[in-house]
């Protein structure tokens, strides 16, 4: 019999220590000892053994790739059998993977924010809702608390965060926190079918006006005051800053849409807030079908499946589209997957379909234009759009045209994605953000009430 053919092999140059009854010698990998991968085998000739034997050998190889360690673990097996004068080598390959994480990685995916496990301070606040006597809207509040003197921030008004889909309050954790060391006081709220809020009846048929609501009922809760004016008991709110991101971006301009009537501008029935965000949001004026083709190219099957079965969610149904959506190329996976497992397990369809097909910002492009432009406006210079680099849904074409519909320039985050401030760049968001919104706060123009 003949040698096969050589052929290349990934073990090639590895020895491999193999036991034989009689001793112990080193078999050195290469094409002909050891017949490629994909079979496994190979013949060698050794007519002087004198009886069958069998000898194994193993050698393992670890890589650590985001987090995530992988051992191969490469088995050998020699047979020989005198009668037939040949022996044979089996190599197998077996992988294992275990997680070994780098510490951010652990530190981060061990937050709050994906654990619930909160400590003392921050306070779970249950708003009321006018839905039911038992509705109430999930509000998450870390208190401001200062680290130290010289990290206090000179933003003193507090933030408002409202999430986008299949989201819930929780996933503001790290900015909240991060604010709270430099004394700003944050709150984030889960919207009716979100988080721990209250789930309403039909909420497939849940619309972008109903979440609008309950934004505004939390600002009246969380900002609300009674104020004497002219000897009269007037309901009014003190200054705050409200943050939108992606959908709950195109939620917050809904609601300032719907108070933003000249007529109320700088009265004390003005709700509107001292400084608006967006935050890798979609745009206030134009039916919102370029994130759905930005998706599609991306993923056509996910939308022809979200579709047939009538289930958004079934475009962030695994792992690789949830990092696709919401992360980068980079994201460690442990981060994709802890934010994967909080996700919510659907979004209203009536709701989808509005930001598909419906300006956001409900008084049309004229009022929107004329709220960030204005130069009575209480928000003149104080609509701040950002967008980010790696965001493959909110892309240049819809922040752009937010920032030109307010008269702005867009803010850019680089190197990050649509869910930037979970990812392990969730510091550059929450500086961004924050000077962003210190600056607006100094512009001058009509100023807002203090």
């Amino acid at each position: 019999m003949e040698d096969p053919p050589a052929r290349p092999s990934a073990y090639d140059g590895l020895t491999f220590r193999l036991s034989f009854g009689s001793g112990v010698e080193s078999v050195k990998a290469d094409s002909a000892s050891i017949f490629g991968f994909s079979t496994g085998w190979a013949r060698n000739y050794e007519p002087e053994r004198d009886r069958e034997q069998h000898t194994h050998a193993r050698r393992k190889r670890r890589t650590l790739h985001l987090g995530r360690v992988t051992e191969i673990e490469i088995k050998v097996r020699q047979q020989h059998n005198t009668e037939m004068g040949y022996s044979q080598t089996m190599v197998e390959e077996v992988t294992t993977e275990e997680q070994i994480l780098p510490e951010e990685v652990e530190k981060l995916i061990k937050h709050a924010c994906f654990t619930d496990a909160y400590d003392a301070s921050v306070e779970i606040i249950r708003i009321p809702h006018p839905y039911s006597e038992e509705a109430t809207l999930e509000c998450i509040h870390y208190p401001a608390r200062p680290t130290h003197h010289s990290n206090t921030s000179p933003l003193k008004k507090p933030i408002l965060f409202v999430h986008g889909a299949f989201h819930g309050a929780w996933c503001f954790g790290l900015l909240q926190q991060y604010y709270q060391s430099r004394g700003i006081d944050t709150y984030a709220i889960s919207l009716r079918n979100h988080g721990t809020s209250f789930k309403s009846n039909w909420a497939a048929a849940t619309h972008i006006g109903h979440l609008a609501y309950d934004v505004e009922v939390a600002v009246r809760h969380l900002f609300g005051e009674e104020k004497d004016i002219d000897g009269e008991k007037v309901q009014t709110v003190r200054p705050y800053i409200l943050v939108g991101h992606s959908v709950g971006g195109a939620v917050v301009q809904r609601f300032v849409s719907y108070h933003s009537h000249p007529t109320l501008w700088n009265t004390p029935a003005c709700i509107l807030p001292a400084c608006l965000v967006t935050l890798f949001a979609f745009s206030p004026v134009s039916p919102q079908v370029t994130w759905m083709r930005n998706w599609w190219n991306l993923h056509p099957w996910a939308f022809i499946n979200a579709f047939f079965r009538i289930r958004p969610k079934c475009v962030f149904d695994g792992p690789e589209l949830v990092r696709d959506g919401f992360f980068t190329e980079k994201t460690p996976q442990p981060i994709v997957d802890a934010c994967q497992a909080r996700l919510e397990e659907d979004e209203s369809l009536a709701f989808m379909i509005d930001l598909t097909f419906q300006p956001v910002f409900y008084a049309g492009p004229r009022a929107a234009q004329k709220l960030g432009t204005d130069s009575n406006s209480p928000l003149r210079n104080k609509i701040i759009v950002m967008g980010a680099t790696e965001d493959k849904i909110i892309t240049k074409e819809i922040w752009d045209l937010a920032a030109q519909t307010y008269g702005q320039e867009a803010v850019v985050v680089d190197g990050v994605g649509h869910n930037g401030f979970l990812d392990l760049q969730w510091e550059k968001v929450a500086m961004e953000l924050e000077e962003n919104i210190v600056e607006a706060l100094r512009q001058t123009g009509s100023q807002r009430r203090e």
